[in-house]
């Protein structure tokens, strides 16, 4: 009997995620981004919001806006960017999703009066998994075509403080960049 409650409970410890739940693809986040542009003193930084919405039990729609900002020898650079898309979700196991989505993109950037923007678009797979009811971990690789075309690595750890309200932090890695985010979930 022992035993049997002995390994119980380490099947238990060990597989918190069969009572974990799927992650929520019905959300709005609010975000610092911060960027190291790689061979550069530019290190913009400001706020993101997206969001995305499941329209069917595998299909959903996303959308993501950034605002970042630096300020280099007294001369203000902005950049702003939008990216629509639509995604597509498979359950690999009831506390694991892998998805891929295609979206446009748009660029802007703007210093001393002068703007330029540019469109493009992106693809994306990825995969998300919730190892306990409360920790999503995510990874990502997408590939961005706006002018010049680049790909991005991007892992992502989420804490969920109740069912709906989440913190998270993101790293990617670009060719030329890397990327930080800090961010907070309210998914519905």
């Amino acid at each position: 009997m022992k035993k049997s409650l002995l390994g119980l409970s380490v099947a238990l410890l060990f597989s918190g995620a069969a009572f974990a739940k799927s992650p929520s693809w019905d959300l709005v986040e609010l975000s610092y981004v911060k960027a190291e542009i790689d061979d550069t003193d530019l290190e913009p930084d400001g706020f993101g919001l997206s969001g995305s919405v499941l329209v069917t039990e595998n299909i959903f729609l996303m959308a993501d806006y950034n605002a970042l900002s630096d300020d280099i020898s007294g001369i203000d650079l902005d950049l702003d960017t939008i990216s629509a898309g639509v995604g597509y979700r498979y359950g690999v196991s009831p506390t694991t999703d892998l998805f891929a989505s295609i979206s446009y993109e748009y660029a802007d950037a703007s210093a001393l009066g002068i703007s330029e923007s540019d469109n493009g678009y992106s693809l994306a797979v990825g995969a998300r998994s919730m190892l306990t009811d409360a920790f999503e971990l995510g990874g990502s690789i997408s590939y961005v075509d706006i002018e010049e075309d680049d790909t991005t690595f991007t892992i992502e750890g989420r804490y969920y403080f109740t069912d709906n309200f989440a913190a998270g932090v993101s790293y990617g890695v670009a060719e030329d960049a890397d990327l930080y985010t800090v961010s907070l979930r309210y998914a519905f």
